[in-house]
This record gives C-alpha cells, structure tokens and sequence, in this order.
C-alpha cells in the first residue's frame, strides 16, 4: 500500500474516533452539532401575565380593581366587554393599573411587552351586589294627606327625620349600620307636631318588612325601597274624607275602615271581621282642640267600597260607635280617589238597664245597642252604638251601667240587650248585638227607646 493512501486512511479513523463525521466546506473535519439550528421557541419573547385584585366577583357600593404584570407591559382593555384588540372604547395604561367599578361591569383586557409579546385576551365579570354592607335606601313617596309635617321613618330603635314637605313628591332616604336580621320601616307624618313619630296619634304608611345578612353581598344591603305616605301604591286607589264633630270630643280612638258593601247589608257582619278591618284602616286619638279629621285609605284593589268610621271608648267606659250609610258605597279607581265625609253628633248618652232573668243568676255579661236609622232614595243610613254591659244581681233582678259619646243630635234611637243569659247554648252575645245593631228588619223588637237631645240624655230601661 502506498504511504500516501495509508496516511489518509489513518487519517480518517482518527477523526472517526474523535466523533468527526464529515468535512466542512474547505474538505476539513466538521462537527455535525454545529450544523443544527437552534430552538425558536426558545428564543420568542414571553407575554407578561396579568393578575386581578381583588378577583372577579359580587362586591357591595364600589370595588377598585388593580391589574398587575409580572414584567414590565401595556395593558389594553373595555369595561364593557367588547374586544380590546379591535374596539373602539379600548383604553391603553401602563401596568400596573387600577380602575374604580361603581356598577355591573365586564372586563375585557390583554397585555403586551416592550418587545411584542401578546397576552391572551381574558375576560371577566364584577358584579355590583348592592350598595354598602348594612344599608337600605330608597324614596318616601308623599301623598297630599301627608304635607305641611315632618315626614319621617322609624325602624330598629332609630328615627330619621326628612323634613316636611309643602308638594307631592319622592324624598329620598338612606339608613345606615344596620345589622344582619330582620328589620321593619314605617314612614310617618308627625301631624300634631310634636317631634314624635306614633301610632294613633300620627299619620303612618304601610310597614316595611326585610332581612340582612352582611356576610352574603346580595343580601348585605337594599336598594330601590318604596314607602308610601299619604298616598297608594301604583295600580292601587285611596278612599279620603273628613269626619266631623259639632264640639271637640277628647281621648277617644277613631278609626275608619273601608268594607264590601255586601259584607254590611242585612247585619251579616261578623264582629272579629269588623273589629280587625277597623284595626287596619285608618286610625288617629281625638283631641280637645280640633273638631275635623282628615282621613285616608291607602292600598285598596279598585272596587266598590263603604267607608265606616268608628269611634272607641266614652267616658271613661266602653262603645264601639259606628256611622254606616250602607246606601253610600264608593267606586274607587285604579290609581284612583274616592272620597267620603261623615258627620257625628255632639249628644253624651248615660243609661242604665234593669234585666229579669228567666233563671236565678247573679252575674251576665253582653252587650247593649243603641241604633238610630235614616232612609232616602239611596239606602238606609244609620249611627249604631255597642256598649259592653256588666250586669249584677240586684236581688231578682241583674243591673247594668252603659255610656255612649258623640251621638246625632234629634235622633231617635232604639234600645236592646243582648247578654250571656239569653244567648243560645255556646252564642256569643256580642255576634246577636252586631247583626241586630245593623239590620233594620231584624224580628227582634227594640227594649226602649230616646231622642237624643243635646247636650247629655240619661235613660234607662228594662229587659226583656
């Protein structure tokens, strides 16, 4: 073999055993690790990622959220969702970035590094929950029944005043640290102006009932509340009017009601019904000063209505004093008014009854009625009285007192009792009372009779 041959066949098995395996360009060793190229992912720029604080979620009034970037980046984003690579109401802020959130809103967003690196758009949700932890707000929405006083709302022990208001109209309102629980407002209208908000004695609106829980953010606060003073809700009507007095009648409780015609005629009326529609209706505490009262129904369904005020207590006694006209029914309108004045007398009634049972007895409990009707073309009209008597053995014979206030002056009136002794078996007294005092063709005949006669009439009578 020639040394020449031989010398480049030793050549080649030493780069063999070397790791070289081809030549370069000039017929030299080339190393074949050297002739791959290198990664490009390896070699991309990174896109910065964006974190949110607080994280996307409920929140209560306003939320200031802050977006962050690990490294140094542009942010591009909406608030209302639509794409911030191509809207129009995109905003461009350096990172970090905060933005203040006062509603419902949708955060659309991606980022971008100084040397071109993308972020993938994100999209996301803050939902305003409410207003702040432990508030309720709203309007007392003012009727004409309430102007010219304080108006104002009581609930959980506090008072909040909202001054008082010369037109209709909507005041707004905003109560604050209240706890989680079960809370109530009422609205009022301080009518003898006193500072003092109270039943009876001032004009109040339906009661608001609700329930916090500061620990869940929809439920932590309420906004949009509507309380109705002086007026009714949207869609429902109001019966007004005045009750009158010739002089002022002190320290009685008046109250009135609004009825179904129907539940009325014929003396049908069941006495709890009665008694707890008068205890829902209007209601106020005479005084030694004023001889009117202004009155008003708020909330009722369009219909036909019969409006019945009442008067509690007498002389330091007890009657239930009602004017009914049963043929003086209102038509009351959706969104309506309908309005109806009543008139009561000046006449104070002081009587007695001597009662024979059919059987010894030394004590009877019931009720005694004094009813004076008128008639005319439209139905008959009457001033009922149900005084409750306690009637005591006298020897053979059972006495009671009874006591009656604001009676219509020259009227005639007709007298019964109704006690425990002649009621049938188990009948309460009080239910024969109510449905005799209301029907003038009751078969049960009157025990006496009087004129009221102004100012006071003193009778007495005997039964049966």
């Amino acid at each position: 073999m020639k040394p020449t041959l031989l010398a480049v066949l030793m050549l080649l098995l030493a780069l063999a055993a070397c790791g070289r395996t081809s030549l370069d360009e000039s017929g030299g060793p080339s190393d074949a690790a050297a002739v791959v190229p290198p990664d490009a992912a390896a070699s991309a720029p990174v896109p910065a990622k964006t974190t949110l604080s607080p994280p996307p979620g409920p929140f209560n009034e306003k939320v200031e959220v802050t977006l962050t970037t690990d490294k140094p980046a542009k942010l591009l984003l909406t608030t209302d969702g639509s794409d911030p690579r191509s809207s129009s109401t995109r905003r461009e802020e350096p990172a970090p970035f905060a933005l203040v959130l006062d509603k419902t809103t949708t955060l659309a967003f991606f980022s971008i590094t100084p040397d071109g690196a993308e972020e993938a758009m994100t999209s996301v949700m803050y939902v305003r929950a409410g207003g702040p932890k432990g508030t309720v707000s709203g309007v007392v929405i003012v009727g004409p029944t309430a102007l010219g006083h304080e108006v104002g709302i009581a609930g959980d022990l506090q008072t909040l005043k909202l001054g008082a208001p010369l037109e209709r109209g909507e005041i707004p309102f905003l109560l604050t640290d209240l706890g989680t629980g079960a809370h109530r407002l009422v609205p009022y209208s301080d009518t003898n102006d006193d500072g003092l908000y109270l039943p009876f004695l001032d004009l109040s609106g339906a009661a608001y009932g609700f329930e916090l829980d500061l620990d869940d953010p929809f439920r932590a606060s309420l906004e949009g509340v509507k309380l109705y003073l002086g007026t009714s809700q949207p869609g429902l009507c109001t019966l007004q009017g005045k009750v009158s007095f010739p002089v002022p009648v002190p320290n009685l409780n008046l109250s009135v009601a609004a009825f179904d015609p129907n539940v009325l005629m014929g003396g049908g009326a069941d006495p709890t019904t009665l008694l707890s529609a008068f205890g829902d209706g209007y209601r106020v505490t005479t005084n030694d000063i004023d001889t009117e009262y202004p009155y008003a129904i708020f909330d009722l369904p369009p219909g036909q209505y019969l409006a019945v005020p009442a008067l509690l207590g007498a002389l330091g006694g007890l009657q239930l004093n009602l004017l009914v006209d049963l043929g003086g029914s209102r038509s009351c309108a959706q969104d309506g008014l309908a309005t109806a004045d009543f008139a009561f007398g000046q006449v104070e009634l002081t009587g007695s009854v001597a009662y024979t049972p059919a059987s010894p007895a030394a004590f009877a409990y019931g009720a005694i009625v004094a009813r004076s009707f008128s008639f005319s073309m439209q139905g008959p009209s009457a001033q009922v009285a149900l005084m409750p008597a306690f009637l005591f053995s006298d020897g053979a014979v059972l006495q009671g007192s009874f006591s009656a206030q604001a009676l219509r002056d020259g009227q005639t009136f007709e007298l019964r009792a109704f006690t425990s002794l002649d009621a049938a078996s188990g009948a309460n007294p009080l239910v024969a009372a109510f449905s005799w005092a209301l029907n003038p063709f009751a078969p049960e005949p009157p025990q006496g009779s009087f004129v009221a006669t102004p100012p006071s009439q003193a009778v007495s009578f005997t039964a049966p």
